[in-house]
C-alpha cells in the first residue's frame, strides 16, 4: 500500500479517468451521429407517451379491466415500441454515415461527445454525493483527489445555470467554495492536477541520508579542485 500513495493520483482519480475513457471510446465506436440520435429518441419517446397516453388511455382500460394496470401498460408499452422504433431509425441512419466519407469525422466527433458526456455523469454523480454525504465525512481518497478542485468547481458553474425554481439545498452547492482552492479558475485547477505534487523527505529517511551524502560528496570534490 505504500507504494500506491507514492502515485500523483488515487483510486478516485481513476475512477475518474475511467468514466471519461470508457465513455469517449464508446461513443467513438457507436459514433457521434449515433449518440445524439440515441438521446433525441429516447426524448422522443417520453413525448410520444406524454402526448398519446390520454387516447391510449381509454381503448387499453377497454381490455384490461384493472385501472393501474391498464394505464401502465398503456404508458410502458407506448414508450417501448417509440424506443424500439427511434432506435431502428437511428441504427439504420448510423450505419449510412459510417459508411460513408463521414465516418473518420464521425467517430471524432463522437469521441469529443463521449468526452463531454462522461464528464457530465461525473459532475451529477458528485452533485448526489455533495447532497448526502457532507465534505468533512467523506473518505481521505475522496476529499484527496486531484481530479476533485476540477469536479468541484464545474459542479458549482452547473448549478449556477440551473433554474431558480429547483431546490434551495440544490442551488446552495453553486456558492459553496472548492476546497483547498481559494479563487480557483479553470487554468489553475488544471494546473494543479496536472503538476506533479512534491515530496517532502523526512530527515530520517534514506532519501534524507543519500542527499546528505551528495551534499558531502560536492563539498569534498569542491575542496579537491582548490
Amino acid at each position: 500500500m505504500e507504494g500506491l500513495s507514492e502515485f500523483p493520483i488515487n483510486i478516485f482519480d481513476i475512477g475518474v479517468i475511467a468514466a471519461l475513457v470508457i465513455s469517449a471510446l464508446l461513443a467513438r465506436a457507436r459514433g457521434f451521429v449515433h449518440e445524439v440520435l440515441a438521446i433525441a429518441g429516447w426524448i422522443g419517446a417520453i413525448f410520444v407517451t406524454f402526448y398519446s397516453f390520454p387516447h391510449l388511455q381509454a381503448f387499453t382500460r377497454q381490455l384490461i379491466s384493472m385501472e393501474l394496470v391498464a394505464d401502465l401498460t398503456t404508458g410502458v408499452g407506448t414508450f417501448l415500441v417509440t424506443l424500439v422504433f427511434l432506435s431502428i431509425v437511428t441504427r439504420s441512419i448510423s450505419k449510412r454515415v459510417q459508411a460513408s466519407a463521414l465516418n473518420a469525422l464521425d467517430r471524432a466527433l463522437g469521441f469529443l461527445f463521449g468526452l463531454i458526456r462522461g464528464a457530465l455523469i461525473v459532475i451529477i454523480a458528485y452533485i448526489g454525493l455533495d447532497l448526502v454525504i457532507p465534505q468533512d465525512n467523506r473518505p481521505d481518497f475522496v476529499k484527496n483527489a486531484r481530479t476533485m478542485k476540477l469536479i468541484e468547481l464545474s459542479a458549482r458553474e452547473l448549478i449556477i445555470l440551473l433554474p431558480d425554481n429547483l431546490n434551495e439545498s440544490t442551488r446552495m452547492l453553486g456558492t459553496k467554495p472548492i476546497s483547498n482552492g481559494a479563487n480557483s479558475t479553470p487554468g489553475k485547477v488544471v494546473l494543479d492536477i496536472i503538476t506533479p505534487k512534491s515530496k517532502t523527505v523526512a530527515p530520517g529517511s534514506p532519501e534524507g541520508y543519500r542527499q546528505r551524502q551528495r551534499q558531502e560528496m560536492d563539498r569534498l570534490i569542491g575542496n579537491t579542485l582548490q
